[in-house]
């Protein structure tokens, strides 16, 4: 059942939330979720973070998840029906406007990409209602502690769990032909997990890459689709794990490619 309710209140420490939520009917627990001590918003951000735990880091949808499935027909992707929509219960009508793309208060962008991008099209109300919440949400209790931003995460082949940038959604989304930022996140999630070579790049590039960057990434290809990601690596942004920095569409000859060797379970 894809249905998640999250309540969101107040505690003594203005900088902590606590956050209930509900999976269906039967399996509930209680977030206690610290928000960062600076800005505005902090109920918003955390209610932000207890979703993006639930929906992105614990997945309990499944890690594959999204807030509407798509799948191809013909050289395009469509929807399925409404059926198949993740069904969110939310306490903040901020965090509708942010899925939704129509917020003014861009500083909760950071918090809420995830949400606009690969939770895009979930069937989203707004409640306050807390007579759902049970005795034995306390017996499943979690602290979060919400950073400078919440990631999307991909497991990358090669590379292990890495967070998509907003860059590589946005250049799927201009070189798709106008993709929705909904349809160019399941575009970049079917080009990463059919990513099957890595490319070999000249010593000379790479000296380019840390002049002006100061890393140098790595260059992986599909050759179903013919796209090619580049993974930079965390320390290069600073960040807890690699990033998908950004994708673009070009044909590699086969001498530059090096299969990329699957991990062992």
């Amino acid at each position: 059942m894809n249905i998640l309710t999250v309540l969101a209140r107040a505690t003594d420490n203005a900088d902590q939330f606590e956050v209930y939520w509900a999976n269906g009917v039967q399996k509930q627990g209680l977030l206690r979720v610290n928000v960062p001590s600076h800005g505005t918003d902090k109920d918003v951000i955390a209610e932000l973070g207890a979703l993006h735990h639930l929906l992105v880091v614990k997945g309990i949808f499944g890690q594959d998840r999204a807030g509407r499935a798509a799948q191809k027909q013909g050289a395009g992707i469509i929807h399925d029906e409404d059926a198949d929509r993740v069904q969110l219960h939310v306490t903040s009508g901020q965090i509708k406007k942010l899925m939704q793309q129509k917020s003014k208060k861009l500083h909760l962008s950071p918090y809420s990409f995830f949400l606009a991008t690969r939770f895009a099209g979930s069937n989203i109300t707004v409640s306050h209602d807390r007579q759902w919440i049970k005795p034995r949400a306390l017996e499943n209790v979690e602290e979060v502690t919400v950073g400078p931003a919440l990631d999307d995460l991909m497991d990358v082949p090669g590379v292990g769990l890495a967070a998509v940038s907003v860059h590589a959604i946005e250049q799927i989304q201009r070189r798709g032909n106008g993709l929705s930022l909904a349809e160019a996140w399941h575009q970049i999630r079917r080009v990463v997990r059919t990513l099957d070579y890595e490319v070999a790049v000249s010593d000379e590039k790479r000296r380019r890459d840390i002049d002006r960057h100061g890393y140098s990434g790595r260059y992986l290809y599909s050759t179903l689709t013919e796209w090619n990601v580049i993974v930079a690596p965390a320390k290069g942004l600073d960040r807890a794990v690699p990033v998908i920095a950004t994708a673009y569409f070009e044909r590699r000859p086969q001498t530059e490619l090096v299969r990329i060797e699957k991990v062992a379970a």
